[in-house]
């Protein structure tokens, strides 16, 4: 038994251990990377608050959990010599263990691996919690429950991770109180008979019914949820939502705190049947007033009139839409066209007129990845448009050709290949917005591998490292050389010119 525990707090304090490892090594790059682009500040606050976060949770989670499992413990402490009887031998083996002398540690074990990944789930949520801290008022409430916007936009989120957070937390440690009460007999099962003992009883009652509380607390929450509903005519709460959901959701609330209330009066009434006949109540009015009732409304009272019942939710969804954009204070203005438009005006507007665009992005993209892709693991990943001065003042649309992993044949995709040699990609393709070629096509003023520019433009650097498609990381300056861009049957190659990026010079960082 004591090889067992040995091996059992050896295996977690390694697992422990390679987790600490990971997540110090996934950080540290990190912090590399922030602090290169200058938001080290940023990613500091995003770990002081997945610190601080996880923390918070663990630790509730790990005293909740360890309170109830030593209340649990201390009421089988009468019962614990008794045998498991009738019962799977791995069962039987397993109970043993949870009887014997390292009980309190494998139990221990077990909350600090629980609250460990309890704790972890919240580390998600980090934003969640900033956005809470920093919550700030809109000025405006919304038509149903006259809540400030801002309540929807910082502060509802977290309400809802709470609430699932602390359901999920309550049904670990029943799930564990049980399981303790039945290795030290407390709770057994003797052919067709269920025996529990009363201490057990309240114990498990009374976490019932903090369990009913969170559940009445998640349809309160569910009530705000409304204002995202897509069941109407319009996105928000329609006419079903206000006069049957809201409604329902009421009377959910109603019988679950009855329920909680119930539960913890029950070891004192001693009235144990009144949970069966609560819990087919429950079921029964979850179905007939959550699922059935407001599809009833939508089909037989809402969709025969639905323009005139729709009508006061689809002005709150044009009315709230308006203020989001800022379109609500818009000030009409009338424009008067003229018509005898003059020379001296084309003058005045000539850099307006010689550069009306022509061009569509799309079709434009679509032509620049068939005639100027040159290979095919090169990409055109979007066209952007800028301004130069080339003699007279230009608009342009260009893009750069990329070299993404996914264009690489998966054959060769290798991790030198993708880490070492194909690092960057090359060039870029630039033609007027305002100009198209006898066949249809744009004119390139700037093309083909190396750039070749038919305007006063010196393209110094062309490899391309910070692109829209780099979505890896790469090494250089290694003894590799880097592939820069293909030469007829040759390649071309060379090695990273730039500043930018992080050092990765000695052991640690290399580790």
């Amino acid at each position: 038994m004591k090889t067992k525990a040995g091996f059992i707090v050896g295996g977690f304090t390694l697992l422990i251990g390679l987790i600490l490892a990971n997540l110090f090594v996934k950080y540290y790059g990190d912090w590399l990377w922030f602090r290169e682009m200058d938001y080290g500040s940023v990613f500091i606050t995003i770990l002081y608050t997945k610190v601080l976060v996880f923390l918070i949770f663990f630790t509730i989670f790990g005293v909740l959990a360890w309170v109830n499992i030593a209340i649990a413990r201390k009421f089988g402490y009468s019962t614990r010599s008794m045998g498991l009887v009738n019962l799977n031998p791995a069962i039987q083996s397993l109970g043993f263990l949870f009887k014997g002398t390292y009980a309190k540690y494998i139990w221990g074990i077990i909350i600090l691996f629980l609250a460990f990944i309890m704790g972890y789930s919240a580390v998600g949520s980090w934003e969640t919690f900033l956005k809470f801290i920093h919550a700030s008022s809109f000025g405006i409430v919304d038509p149903i429950f006259s809540k400030d916007t801002g309540f929807y936009v910082f502060k509802l989120s977290l309400y809802n991770f709470i609430q699932a957070w602390y359901s999920y937390t309550l049904i670990l440690i029943i799930m564990g109180v049980g399981l303790s009460y039945f290795f030290d007999s407390v709770i057994s099962i003797e052919g067709n008979r269920f025996r529990i003992h009363l201490k057990a009883k309240y114990h498990l009652s009374i976490l019932g019914a903090l369990f009913f509380l969170g559940i009445a607390w998640s349809y309160r929450l569910k009530l705000y949820s409304l204002l995202y509903s897509t069941r109407g005519a319009a996105y928000g709460a329609g006419y079903a939502d206000v006069h049957a959901q809201i409604v329902s959701y009421w009377v959910l609330i109603a019988l679950t705190l009855a329920a909680a209330i119930m539960l913890f009066f029950v070891p004192i009434i001693k009235k144990w049947k009144w949970i069966y006949y609560a819990a087919g109540v429950y079921f029964a009015v979850l179905i007939g007033l959550v699922w059935i009732y407001p599809n009833i409304v939508e089909e037989y009272i809402v969709k025969p009139n639905e323009l005139v019942k729709e009508i006061p939710y689809i002005k709150n969804n044009i009315e709230f839409t308006r203020f989001a954009y800022g379109l609500n204070n818009v000030v009409e203005k009338k424009f008067q066209v003229l018509q005898d438009i003059k020379y001296s005006d084309i003058k005045k507007n000539r850099n307006t007129i010689e550069n009306i665009r022509l061009w569509d992005s799309r079709p434009l993209i679509q032509t620049y990845k068939q005639l100027q892709e040159i290979r095919l693991y090169y990409d055109f990943k979007s066209v952007n448009v800028d301004r130069y001065h080339f003699k007279r003042y230009s608009e342009v649309a260009l893009a750069v050709r990329e070299l993404p992993v996914s264009q690489i044949p998966s054959r060769a995709r290798t991790w030198i290949n993708t880490h070492l040699i194909y690092t960057h990609g090359f060039g870029l393709v630039m033609s007027p917005v305002n100009e198209v070629t006898p066949d249809g096509m744009p004119r390139f003023i700037v093309k083909n591998i190396p750039p070749q520019a038919s305007v006063p433009l010196t393209i110094k650097y062309p490899q391309i490292y910070y692109g829209e498609e780099t979505d890896q990381y790469v090494i250089v300056h290694t003894k590799t050389k880097e592939f820069d861009y293909p030469k007829g049957e040759q390649n071309v190659y060379n090695n990273y010119q730039g500043r930018g990026g992080v050092r990765i010079s000695n052991l640690f960082r290399r580790l």
